[in-house]
């Protein structure tokens, strides 16, 4: 019948009940009698009256104890069950947990209300129905990409925040992190009694991407967290704000990307825009533009199937280096959040490439550097053909170790057969790379290898090269037999080119006569072996803080391989390895809405502010850090910051602006939604609620309905304190005048 009695308070109240009863014992004195005759006359009148005051005292004891217990007992708040038959009693006090969904798909529209819109009335309507005068409850919890529980405890204080609430952001909605904060609530007001009655509602469009346990982003799915709420005796109600319709036509862009990277002014990649119809129905005649840095193309009409992808290709250059935005936009529907989707891309400026000649020679092809030299020179000069992705330089190892050559301005380091350099220039190479340069080094005969190992090489990883150079290794005749490349990784963007089952030969049948022995860190990348007996690495790629290191266990000049040699070899490789070691990612790919965000700026940032989509602006606020190499790490943006979809900006004065973007998760476009049926079948603890115009405001929670007594509890307290103070005074006006 009662619920609640094993509060801790209890205890603590049943103690105190009995401090009068243990003040009453101990006042009992114990007295050795004494015979004296005139005591005679007054032990007769004493028990003549005894029993009455015997009775008197102990309706005073109970009235004492009695206040204590019951103002223990209400402080306790115990429960009733509507079956029991002290239920008149009680008040049903409402402990009500909404939940809104603020995801992108609540911004679909239907005829002129938003499944937003609707869901923001409905969680109004049941903050009206709860009423302070008897302790109801209110918790607000929106829900998208993290939960945000913004009220608790005052019911009016969560209209009031409700009121403040004005759309959906362009989030997804994590349903277990909803529920993860609906499993707290219902936990600490259940007080360790193991049930708890706190009425849920979760205001929804019944997306079915929503309940999709596979979908799931955090450790623990919806569902574990609703079999936790099971236990606790909680139900889950989940009212449907969303459109009539359980598939509602919608078109939107899933995906924009490029066919490759930029790699410089001039070259021409594809711009691919995916578009998508969810809906069950073809749809003709859409209406799709690309803009770019804000000027828009002519648009195009589309075709769509029904459930259908396709891709619009655009051609695209850029005359000039730096940051170029796109964005790719439909023409208006019901969902307007999946018609547009932007794209920062970078266009670098040429590489400045460094090529210090360890061997050089008159002849070309005995020279360290002079077919790699020619490989990358037509690069200066034929801008036409989108090759002028390097601008090269040549250097001795003298200009190196005199400090003529500025490694500042160098993106990228090339060490053909360098003997050795000084351990200061081992050091300074060191710090460049670290700020964002890379390093290539290719062996030859005049590799001094206790020199290299003594002074850019360490055990514990500190060093600048990638592994420990062993002894040399030659075949035995050249004219009997020769190594070639195996277990090459193709997926990496150097060796891409040669994926193809045509252009796979030009590297995997290049002889190979010489190399040098390589013991690789831990965390090195091995991108191609020999087929020697031990499998040496032949080249090895190491991460080193914000540059990389490349070391090629061979030579690059025609005197310990073929691949010099071969032009359709040679071309492709030092292009692909120059180009992805000196290019570095100074764009980030498109965030989710509500993700965090830390930019970096090429020098020291002043006055740095947000610009958002709306044109609205806000300074960043925090601390920038320096990177090294001139580079300064920005505050962060925070995800609140970045919940709606679009183009922003951080903005500094004197300084080119940093553009990023924020697209919507392309699975809010599919609008595909759960039936009643199928959302009553997900789980024990979720049940489909429609609330009937009669009830709206005012909605009890049921069979399962809990009383609370506390009221009853204290007016009954203050009864018998009353009552106690009335019976002491009339005890002590009538044994005063006795």
């Amino acid at each position: 019948m009662f619920e609640g009695f094993l509060h801790p308070g209890l205890a603590w109240g049943a103690l105190l009940a009995g401090v009068p009863i243990l003040i009453h014992l101990l006042n009992r004195q114990r007295f050795s009698p004494t015979p004296w005759g005139a005591m005679r006359f007054v032990e007769a009148a004493w028990r003549r009256t005894r029993r009455r005051m015997q009775l008197e005292n102990l309706l005073l004891l109970l009235l004492r104890a009695g206040a204590i217990a019951l103002l223990a007992l209400a402080l306790a708040r115990p429960f009733l069950e509507e079956s029991s038959p002290l239920a008149a009693l009680t008040e049903k006090r409402r402990d009500l947990v909404v939940v809104i969904d603020t995801s992108a798909s609540m911004g679909f529209r239907d005829e002129l209300e938003s499944s937003f819109s609707r869901a923001h009335a409905r969680a109004a309507d049941l903050f009206k129905g709860l009423r302070d005068d008897r302790g109801d409850r209110a918790w607000l919890i929106l829900a998208g990409r993290t939960s945000r529980l913004l009220s608790w405890g005052d019911p009016s204080k969560a209209g009031a925040i409700l009121d403040s609430i004005t759309s959906e952001t362009h989030e997804r909605m994590n349903l277990a992190a909803a529920l993860a904060e609906v499993e707290s609530i219902a936990k600490e007001e259940s007080a360790g009694t193991g049930t708890s009655a706190i009425e849920v509602h979760i205001l929804t469009d019944l997306q079915r991407n929503t309940f999709d346990p596979s979908m799931t982003s955090g450790s623990v799915s919806h569902l574990e967290i609703l079999d936790a709420l099971a236990e606790l005796g909680v139900s889950v109600r989940v009212e449907d704000t969303g459109p009539s319709a359980l598939r509602p036509a919608n078109v939107g862009v899933t995906a924009l990307t490029l066919s490759e990277r930029i790699s410089g002014p001039g070259v021409e990649v594809e711009v691919r825009a995916e578009l998508t119809n969810h809906s069950d129905e073809p749809v003709g005649g859409v209406r799709v533009a690309l803009d770019v840095d804000g000027q828009r193309r002519p648009s195009r009409s589309i075709d769509i199937g029904a459930r259908e992808s396709i891709e619009v290709m655009y051609p695209l250059s850029f005359s000039e280096a730096g940051t170029h935005t796109l964005e790719c936009r439909l023409e208006g529907d019901s969902l307007s959040v999946d018609d547009a989707r932007a794209l920062v891309v970078d266009c670098p400026a040429p590489l400045r490439v460094a090529l210090v000649n360890g061997a050089p020679s008159v002849e070309i092809a005995e020279d360290s550097i002079g077919l790699l030299s020619a490989a990358l020179a037509p690069a200066l000069n034929d801008s036409d053909l989108g090759l002028n992705s390097f601008k090269v330089s040549e250097h001795s190892p003298t200009e190196l170790d005199s400090g003529e050559l500025d490694l500042t301005e160098v993106d990228v380091l090339w060490l053909a057969d360098v003997d050795g350099l000084a351990l200061a220039t081992f050091d300074a190479i060191t710090d460049r790379v670290a700020a964002g340069a890379a390093l290539i080094a290719s062996m030859g005969d005049r590799v001094q290898i206790d020199r290299w190992n003594e002074r850019a090489f360490k055990p514990d990883g500190s060093g600048l090269l990638p592994a420990e150079l062993g002894a040399k290794r030659s075949v035995a005749s050249r004219r009997e037999g020769y190594w070639r490349a195996v277990d090459s990784d193709f997926k990496h963007p150097v060796l891409a080119f040669f994926n193809e089952e045509r252009w796979r030969p030009l590297w995997t049948e290049v002889p190979h006569y010489d190399y040098i022995s390589l013991t690789p860190l831990d965390d090195a990348k091995v991108i191609a072996t020999l087929d020697d007996a031990n499998r040496s690495p032949l080249l090895i790629q190491r991460q080193l803080d914000r540059g990389q290191v490349y070391l090629l266990a061979t030579s690059i000049a025609p005197t310990w391989n073929r691949i010099a040699d071969s032009p359709r070899t040679l071309v492709p490789f030092v292009h692909e390895l120059v180009r992805n070691a000196g290019l570095r990612e100074s764009v980030p790919s498109p965030l989710l809405p509500g993700e965090t965000y830390r930019a970096e700026a090429p020098n020291f940032p002043r006055s740095a502010e947000l610009l958002s989509p709306d044109q609205s602006r806000r300074p960043l606020a925090g601390e920038s850090e320096e990177l090294g190499g001139g580079v300064w790490l920005l505050p962060m943006v925070p995800g609140s910051d970045t919940s709606r979809v679009g183009l922003y900006s951080i903005e500094m004065p004197g300084a080119a602006s940093l553009p990023f973007a924020v697209c919507c998760d392309p699975s809010e476009g599919d609008l595909d939604r759960l039936s009643p049926e199928e959302l009553d079948n997900a789980h024990i603890a979720l049940e489909i609620y429609t609330p009937n115009e009669a009830t709206k405001g005012d909605e009890t929670v049921g069979d399962e309905a809990r009383g609370e007594l506390w009221r009853a509890l204290c007016a009954l307290a203050l009864a018998f304190l009353i009552g106690e103070a009335l019976w002491a005074a009339r005890l002590g006006r009538r044994r005063s005048i006795a």
